[in-house]
């Protein structure tokens, strides 16, 4: 079932229409205020006609007022009301006009926004002159309304029609400011001269702007993709454990949620453009050309840009690995300079935003004593024992320097978080060194890049989030004899004494080498390399108390485990590159051959019956269950949890590659890319596949036709389609894997073990293909005032890998790893920059994005077979089901249950009937798509303004049209439960009185829009400070606060990716809000 837009929904509530009204009111205000701005210029440029005779200046002044939008403010004892006045003014500017009328009376005048100030020219004894001059732009024609100001001062005015401009009363030495949205600003030291012309150059530095697009890089101008940049600058004051947390929000298209509440050990979830498969979703991370899985190795400070290829022209130049997207990172390099130190850090503590309204120990105990039911004495806020003070350090300090031939980077970075789950924690350690090195008259080009990083950490215990929620709070933590308290009759364990009873401890280590050569042979050939080599190396140890209140009961003593990961994975290229200009022709020629190997290991072990508990898993050979001895009658001893297992995976892939950029007249430009790559993980049949995109571009403000269009700057129209592959399967689905099945048996007086096939074979195992069309619109108008981007897709991917029903007994097993499946997406995307105030003493910038998303799964099987749904998201209790459906002609993430209708006089449930063949509700047939957990809309707003020296950032962001499945209320919202477990409050106004049913009476609007990020700066001023060349300090709120109509922890828990989104099962981290005080020299 397809979703209904939410647009046209009539479902629209309160909130969403508030919601409605803030959005559009501030994107109205932030156009309206920039057309202000604009309309600004429009104004003095504004030409009228004024003839008066023999009149006072007081009545030319009225008369300019009525043909303007002009408001006039003097005194008017400074005005010569005696003095009479006579203007001829044809055609002319209201400053042009002033000017005559004001010559000879010792009064000036100066231009704020729609208001004139009249008033006495200032006397002094030092030497001043008028200047003059005009402004012309780099074809020669004048420019009017060029902003012409002393600076330090607001003396100034704005250029005339014909480009001419005069300033009184300058001095020598003084320096004007010229500046002209759209242009490249000037600045002018006054001479000896009194006139003085000036050129001002197109302000090209967005399209001149290099961007990474994998492979290479182009000038902006030259691309023809959607593809998205951020500059890290922009958001050096977001404090995130994840680089990309620093970008949630700002790109149209790019979501990046957070499932798992505020833990510093989880890592935050990935979309672009959302879903395309029911496996893999994550996009592709390439960290200086290396493609590195996760971003560990990289700390948010060291990181220069992002680049986001989000279309499939544009992700095609990674084959196989570009379906969800391609996320490039270029990290910080030295410069031509003398040697810079620079620190920057922050401390930061969290808060809980919200917690579960559960009842306290006193309802609790009411509610008891009302039902005829025995509580305890205690009084324990079970979900604060969970807690535990926190704070978040990080320091950074980055040691940089160069000359003409070499230059280089270093940093060192250290974090120190402690969360707010009990005993949860996470330091790392990290370091980074970047070489570059031209020799050869600069025609070879080295670039050395190594990073380190070792990260310690212990992992919250999620489920004990839902259990001390749950928890009876009338029961205390400890004994009276401090020991833990235990609470058998409820079948469950004291939460707090088994995270306290349990040590763990887990080191991850990785090591990334990375050295990239380029030579040039002729002028325009290049020819390089790379060599990179990546080292993981992970260990986990636990160890469970003997006081564990399970192990105590069956006397089992301590239990121990360990395990081991280690992998190492190499990449090799070669590359060859040629530039060549002539006319207006612009080729730019790649080619490409890539080898990686990726080889892991795993390891584990575990053991029980330790006798002491001092060592923990250090000593895991003294537990009494080292080995499992077979007992004289061949049977195998399990009394004991002691086991041994290791593992060792590999896989090879190949890459041909190609690229061809050609731009005509920098107007028109054509991308085509191809590759072809091997793989091992796949079929015999199939281990090859082919990969390619073509897009085009026009850039249409460059047309003679567009000229007219003044208030159009640049108009560039892309056009694109692309072929990329997912491998979302593991490395061995294609081959029968043999493995040891069932317990080692005595066969003859031998211990022996049997082995069997594992999975079916299938040599024709292939990538998921997506193949996608994109249209899209680059845009700047009001004199640069707005510019941003506009696309539209269509995608689709199809040979969907899924695990399918085999035949038996042609095969062995009843499942095979198969290409069946099929899903298409559709989308808009928006973005909007827009310089609201540039001109004044303040300074306001505004981003607006929203992306919009739909899916449908288009086919489930193979041809030849009738489609199987499958189901997701097993729910609590017995016989609940699964709340999710997959099926043909649905859409991922699709809620299927009955539909609530009411409940009887007795507190049942009645739900609807569905089926019009049998009459009344069945549980069986009576169920439909109730609803789906995929957010349709995402929207970001960030405001940053600058005053003097402080700045100041609010960031917004918002999922729309979308329901999230309150798992809790299934549990804890409902009497029933009493008092085996405590409840919601609402539980006690709700009618219900029988056993928890799955439908969409738990479903909930997830909409919501949230304060991400407050952050205000200041700037000191160092130039009378030694050796201190930039010093910065700013305070910051994250998550600052959540409008949602949803009643649980935050509609964000249940997630924006995978099969099962917006599923809040309760067993969730904490969302916090975190308050930072941060700061940044440099030396």
């Amino acid at each position: 079932m397809k979703k209904k837009s939410f647009l046209m929904s009539a479902k629209w509530r309160e909130y969403g229409r508030r919601l409605a009204i803030v959005c559009l009111v501030n994107i109205l205000l932030l156009l309206s205020t920039a057309y202000t701005g604009y309309a600004k210029n429009i104004n003095q440029e504004k030409r009228i006609t004024v003839k008066m005779q023999n009149v006072s200046i007081v009545d030319v002044f009225k008369e300019i007022q009525a043909k303007t939008d002009f408001d006039f403010f003097y005194k008017n004892e400074q005005l010569p009301h005696s003095k009479k006045v006579s203007v001829d003014a044809k055609d002319l500017s209201v400053e042009e006009i002033l000017n005559r009328v004001l010559k000879g009376t010792n009064l000036t005048f100066k231009l704020v926004d729609t208001d004139i100030v009249i008033s006495p020219l200032q006397q002094n004894n030092q030497e001043k002159r008028k200047i003059s001059g005009k402004v012309i732009d780099s074809k020669g024609l004048p420019l009017p309304g060029v902003s012409v100001v002393i600076e330090g001062t607001t003396r100034g005015g704005v250029t005339d029609f014909d480009g001419n401009y005069e300033i009184d009363n300058v001095e020598s030495n003084q320096v004007i400011l010229y500046s002209f949205i759209g242009m490249t600003s000037q600045r002018l030291i006054v001479s000896a001269a009194t006139s003085f012309d000036i050129t001002l150059q197109d302000d090209t530095q967005g399209l001149e702007e290099v961007v990474v697009i994998g492979y290479g890089a182009v000038q902006r101008k030259q691309i023809t993709s959607s593809v998205a940049t951020v500059d890290t600058d922009d958001i050096a004051k977001v404090t995130a454990s994840s680089p990309v947390q620093q970008i949630q929000g700002r790109v149209a298209g790019l979501t990046v949620s957070t499932p798992k509440g505020s833990d510093p050990n989880a890592s935050p979830d990935i979309l672009i453009r959302g879903v395309t498969s029911t496996g893999g979703q994550s996009p592709l991370i390439i960290v200086d050309g290396v493609a590195v899985g996760s971003l560990d190795i990289v700390a948010p400070e060291d990181i220069a840009t992002f680049s986001i290829l989000k279309d499939g022209s544009a992700a095609a130049i990674y084959g196989s690995r570009g379906t969800n997207g391609v996320i490039l990172i270029t990290t910080k390099e030295g410069k031509e300079s003398k040697p810079t130190v620079e620190y920057s850090g922050y401390y930061a503590f969290d808060q809980i935003s919200k917690r579960p309204d559960v009842l306290t120990a006193d309802e609790f105990r009411a509610l008891g004593n009302k039902m005829g039911v025995a509580t305890g004495d205690a009084s324990t806020d079970w979900y604060d024992e969970m807690l535990q003070s926190n704070h978040n350090t990080v320091h950074n300090i980055a040691f940089s320097a160069g000359n003409k031939n070499s230059n280089y980077r270093a940093s060192i970075n250290y974090m120190d978080n402690k969360g707010v789950a009990l005993e949860s924690f996470k330091k790392n350690l990290s370091g980074r060194i970047n070489i570059n090195h031209k020799a050869i008259n600069d025609r070879l080009n080295v670039r050395l890049s190594l990073s380190a990083s070792q990260a310690k950490y212990r992992l919250a215990d999620y489920g004990a989030f839902g259990s001390v929620a749950k928890f009876n709070p009338t029961r205390p933590v400890y004994e009276e004899n401090g020991e833990f308290a235990t609470f058998q009759e409820f079948g469950v364990d004291n939460p707090i004494g088994n995270i306290l009873n349990y040590s763990t401890e887990n080191i991850k280590k990785v090591l990334l080498a990375n050295v990239f050569a380029e030579f040039e042979v002729v002028k325009g050939l290049t020819v390089g390399g790379r060599a990179a080599w990546k080292v993981e190396d992970a260990n986990s140890g636990s160890y469970t108390s003997s006081k564990n209140e399970n192990l105590a009961k069956d006397d089992i003593k301590g239990v121990a485990s360990t395990s081991s990961f280690y992998s190492y994975k190499y990449t090799y290229e070669g590359n060859i590159n040629y530039r060549k200009r002539f006319d207006k022709h612009d080729f730019n020629v790649m080619a490409n051959y890539t080898h990686e190997e990726d080889t892991w290991y795993t390891y584990s072990m575990s053991n029980s019956g330790f006798v002491n508990d001092k060592f923990l898993w250090h000593s895991i050979g003294s537990g009494l269950k080292l080995t499992n001895p077979v007992n004289d009658d061949g049977v195998q001893d399990l009394n004991g949890p002691a086991s041994m297992g290791s593992g060792r995976s590999e896989k090879t892939l190949e890459s041909w590659r190609g690229r061809l950029v050609y731009t005509y007249d920098d107007k028109y430009a054509l991308t085509v890319s191809y590759n072809r790559e091997g793989s091992s993980i796949f079929g015999e049949n199939n281990k090859w596949g082919n990969f390619y995109g073509v897009s085009a571009g026009w850039t249409i403000s460059d047309e003679d036709f567009m000229e007219k269009l003044s208030f159009v700057n640049y108009l560039k129209l892309r056009v694109g389609y692309g072929e990329t592959g997912n491998p979302a399967t593991g490395p061995y689905n294609s081959l029968s894997t043999v493995v040891q099945e069932g317990l080692p048996y005595v066969f003859n007086g031998n211990v022996v073990s049997a082995y069997a096939l594992e999975k079916n074979p299938n040599p024709d195992l292939k990538w998921e293909r997506k193949k996608e069309y994109n249209i899209g619109f680059d845009y700047a108008l009001a004199k640069n005032r707005f510019d941003g981007s506009v696309d539209l897709y269509s995608r689709k991917t199809d040979d969907m890998l899924y695990s399918a029903a085999a035949p038996v007994p042609s095969l062995i097993k009843p499942t095979i790893v198969s290409n069946i499946g099929e899903i298409s997406s559709k989308g808009i995307e928006l973005s909007i920059n827009a310089k609201i105030l540039q001109d004044t003493e303040v300074k306001w910038n505004a981003n607006f994005n929203v992306s919009y998303n739909v899916n449908e799964v288009e086919k489930l099987s193979n041809a030849d077979e009738e489609p199987v749904p499958f189901y997701a998201g097993d729910l609590p209790g017995n016989g609940l089901g699964s709340a999710y459906r997959v099926k043909e002609g649905g859409s991922i993430g699709d809620f299927y249950g009955p539909r609530f209708d009411k409940f009887d006089e007795n507190g049942g449930w009645v739900f609807k009937d569905l089926n019009d063949e049998v009459e009344g509700y069945h549980a069986d047939t009576d169920k439909e798509v109730i609803g789906n957990g995929m957010p349709n809309y995402f929207v970001g707003l960030t405001n940053s303004l600058e005053y003097k020296r402080f700045d100041l950032e609010i960031f917004m962001r918002g999922a729309f049209d979308y329901q999230v499945l309150n798992v809790g209320r299934i549990y804890m919202e409902n009497l029933d439960k009493f008092p085996q477990s405590n409840i919601y409050t609402s539980a006690l106004s709700s009618p219900l009185r029988a056993p928890s049913q799955y439908s969409d009476y738990y479903l909930e609007d997830g909409d919501y829009l949230k304060i991400q990020n407050i952050s205000l700066g200041y700037t000191f001023d160092t130039s009378k400070w030694k050796n201190v060349s930039y010093a910065k300090l700013y305070v910051s709120c994250s998550n600052v606060h959540t409008f949602t109509n949803y009643s649980g922890l935050s509609p964000e828990l249940g997630g924006h990716s995978g099969i099962t989104p917006g599923f809040d099962n309760l067993n969730f981290y904490p969302v916090t809000r975190t308050f930072t005080i941060g700061a940044v020299v440099k030396f």
